[in-house]
């Protein structure tokens, strides 16, 4: 048990090295389990913390802005619809994704198509 917290102490290399491991773990373990033991654990918060001290804001919003920047890259670029688009980023339902682009950027998907 005394590695452990020498381990952790290495830094970020070692930290994500950690997590792998954590990952690789859970992924052989049942869903309902994995998802306990994923959420509440010690290694989850910390990789939550660091992430919000890096990018300013939750791993969740990061990556639906994310989504969101892709999606109006691809409504500027491609010939394809709205609901194609929504669909293709992960988005499962093309209304929510028009009301979350709209509050986002101020106007409607389908007023950036080309």
């Amino acid at each position: 048990m005394r590695d452990i917290p020498l381990f952790l102490g290495l830094g970020l290399g070692s930290i994500l090295f950690f997590t792998m491991c954590y990952f690789t773990a859970i992924s052989m373990m049942t869903l309902s389990t994995a998802a306990i033991l994923l959420y509440t654990s010690p290694i989850w918060i910390m990789l939550m913390s660091l992430f919000q001290a890096i990018y300013g804001e939750s791993p969740a919003r990061w990556i639906r802005e994310q989504r969101l920047r892709k999606a109006h890259e691809m409504l500027q670029s491609t010939s394809l619809s709205v609901t194609d688009i929504a669909y293709s980023l992960g988005f499962e339902n093309p209304t929510h994704f028009s009301r979350i682009f709209k509050q986002s950027y101020g106007i409607s998907p389908s007023s950036v198509c080309n």
